[in-house]
């Protein structure tokens, strides 16, 4: 009887929104209270305190309150791609989604097939909020993890239904219930591991798809303000021609500097060498003072699975710019020079890959000149090479081997590996750099 007075004076939303919120914070809790959970709870609250005082409910005013007192707390927050994307779909999905016309057989009406429209309608509506948040959210993702999934919203499609109706019901039902049976939920533990064990099997499934995932390099700050820009344009109240030259001309300029790396547009007239922390090999960028740009050695790890080539070498190529490589130069062929360079040689075109063509036998090595071999990468090793040549104003010189070095049919040590690398100077006006591998004390002596 309380509980129906209550709803009768205060309605249901308002006790439902009442109800809802301690289980949201407790949740929010558990999870750790991250940011995009944080923007939930605070959001949840203010939207609850809305129906209670029965004030004006705007979704945008509680969003950018609960953005107001997270920066106020965290303001470094508001440059990490939680904070960002969390803020920006719940942005996209309040605005865009309203808006979307719908398609007319979809619109609930009375009848008997009243259900099935509004089912579909609901239907309608999941995947245009799947393909918005992608849409909105893409030109954020690529900035701060430098690719494009566009097959996250087929993953959402399937993915998103099996988390929010079973894992996550199931998970907190079992953790309900832990204290009352153990052997209950355990049991919804496992069914709950089962849904998981599906997502994860759905994600490496698609994620391993050749197309499923592309790395363009990543954008500038400005390049991404044009992209919601040209996102945002279609849906403004403005003339069908406006929309249609504003469009147009974002799109030119997007995929024109996009097309052209920003190091050919703005030459620097200097020779600049960037030693790149990779652990305990070495790599180093080369820019070239007429709009070339070299790699020497990618560095890389004997064992474990961190990608230096993806997580240092390639973000730094793109932070600058770069999108191809006139020569890239592997001093000799031991893990921690040559690994970093696997994913190189799959996401950036190269002219020539130099390299002493002296191995032990490796598969990653193996797998590394097999994908420049199907690229048509022109390999070049000491024979081959000129011991002096000018590359776009530099001057780069091969010290060692000699040119008449020709590696025999024996298997190479260690130490052999590391007085065979390739030593290469270059010499730009009265600055000149050495790069001498690993070679040990009897070849420097030389």
């Amino acid at each position: 009887m309380r509980i129906a007075a209550v709803t009768g004076r205060w309605g249901a939303r308002p006790v439902a929104a009442l109800a809802a919120f301690p289980i949201a914070l407790t949740y929010g809790l558990l999870t750790g209270m991250g940011l995009p959970a944080l923007r939930a709870t605070l959001m949840l609250a203010f939207f609850t305190l809305a129906l209670v005082v029965q004030r004006e409910k705007d979704l945008l005013n509680s969003l950018l309150l609960a953005a107001f007192l997270i920066l106020s707390f965290h303001p470094e927050a508001l440059f990490s791609a939680s904070f960002q994307l969390s803020f920006i779909g719940v942005v996209a999905l309040v605005w865009i989604l309203p808006i979307l016309p719908v398609v007319r057989i979809l619109q609930p009406q009375d009848g008997q097939d009243q259900r099935l429209r509004r089912l579909g309608y609901r239907l309608y509506q999941f995947i245009c909020a799947s393909l918005i948040l992608s849409l909105f959210t893409a030109p954020v993702v690529l900035y701060h993890f430098h690719r494009l999934t566009p097959l996250g919203m087929i993953t959402n499609l399937l993915a998103v239904p099996l988390v929010g109706f079973v894992v996550l019901p199931v998970g907190l039902l079992a953790l309900c219930l832990l204290p009352v049976s153990t052997l209950l939920a355990g049991f919804l533990l496992t069914l709950g591991t089962l849904g998981l064990k599906l997502v994860v099997l759905l994600a490496a499934k698609l994620g391993g798809l050749s197309w499923a995932t592309f790395w363009p390099g990543t954008p500038r700050v400005w390049q991404v303000g044009l992209a919601y820009i040209l996102l945002l344009v279609p849906f403004t109240r403005t003339s069908r021609w406006l929309r249609t030259s504003l469009i147009t001309a974002g799109c030119l300029a997007l995929v024109g500097s996009w097309l052209i790396p920003s190091h050919i547009l703005s030459p620097q007239s200097h020779l600049r060498v960037t030693y790149l922390d990779v652990g305990q090999g070495n790599s180093a960028v080369v820019e070239l003072p007429d709009r070339g740009a070299m790699l020497i050695d990618g560095g890389g790890f004997y064992g474990g699975s961190f990608d230096v080539g993806q997580h240092v070498v390639a973000l730094y190529l793109w932070h600058r710019g770069i999108r191809r490589l006139d020569a890239v130069v592997l001093s000799h062929a031991h893990p921690d020079h040559f690994k970093g360079l696997s994913f190189v040689a799959r996401h950036f075109p190269i002219k020539q890959f130099w390299t002493p063509h002296v191995s032990k036998y490796d598969p990653d090595f193996a797998d590394l000149m097999k994908r420049l071999a199907q690229k048509n990468v022109v390999c070049l090793g000491p024979q081959e090479l000129p011991t002096r040549q000018n590359i776009k104003g530099v001057v780069v010189q091969i010290l060692h081997p000699p040119p008449d070095f020709h590696p025999g049919h024996k298997i190479p040590t260690n130490r052999e590996l590391n007085n065979l690398s390739l030593v290469v100077r270059l010499s730009y006006k009265a600055v000149s750099f050495l790069f001498p591998g690993d070679i040990e004390k009897e070849v420097e002596e030389e």
